[in-house]
């Protein structure tokens, strides 16, 4: 049974509400993600609020927006924030992407969306909402994250590795462009299990690509590549 509760270095989770709980995807793409000081944020599908919070504390003049369509996962990422030392930069929103507009665009928008296509769904409906893409599918996704998106903005995701082809495809029918692209490997002897992107509005020919591996072949434990990455949030490192 998972902990009601998963302690950062600067900031507490809790999770006992929402269908998703804290995991090392929403922790790659807060900490991977890049942008120039930016000043609105639009987390999509925040879940516990995890992915905003630690861009709460990436950027200290960053205003973020988190949206999710489960009251649960409203709830509770709106709690944590409120338990936050940067709450009033935290806004939670009850709603679906389709139908969430803003006045402003956005510098940066990230998401650690729900990816299964076609498997079998929990009867738990929050659970099966969060990891299915019954009602949100990435094509959407990737057109509402270009709708909203400012024209210099960055776009950060992650996905399972084995839709990169479809998702490259995908992206550039919306006009997003693939600009930095780093597969994750659980370890160097593996394949990719995870693909992250960062696509903006311009015209890209050659992605940065990079890899990125969890853990060391021979000792098992945490690369220093991962640990240099997400040291600012976990206690461990």
């Amino acid at each position: 049974m998972s902990n009601n509760w998963f302690e950062f270095k600067q900031f507490i989770v809790y999770q006992d509400r929402a269908a998703m709980k804290v995991g090392t995807d929403g922790v790659l793409i807060g900490a991977w993600a890049q942008a120039d000081a930016p000043q609105r944020v639009l987390d999509i599908g925040c879940g516990t609020g995890l992915i905003a919070l630690m861009v709460a504390q990436r950027w200290p003049e960053a205003r973020i927006d988190a949206i999710d369509s489960d009251q649960n996962a409203y709830n509770q990422s709106r709690a944590n924030f409120e338990n936050s030392c940067w709450s009033q930069r935290l806004t939670a929103h009850l709603v679906k992407l389709q139908e969430f507009e803003s006045e402003q665009s956005y510098d940066l928008i990230i998401s650690n969306p729900p990816y299964f296509v076609n498997s079998l769904k929990n009867s738990d409906s929050s659970k099966s909402a969060a990891r299915h893409t019954d009602s949100l599918s990435h094509a959407e996704l990737l057109e509402h994250a270009a709708r909203l998106l400012s024209d210099i903005g960055r776009f950060a995701l992650i996905l399972p590795a084995d839709l990169k082809t479809e998702l490259l495809r995908e992206s550039q029918q919306v006009g997003l462009w693939a600009h930095r692209v780093t597969d994750v490997l659980d370890r160097e002897d593996r394949n990719p299990i995870r693909i992250m992107v960062e696509f903006r509005k311009y015209i890209c020919s050659q992605p940065v690509v990079d890899r990125l591996i969890i853990r060391d072949l021979t000792s098992n434990d945490y690369t220093e590549q991962y640990k240099s990455l997400t040291r600012d949030f976990y206690l461990k490192f």
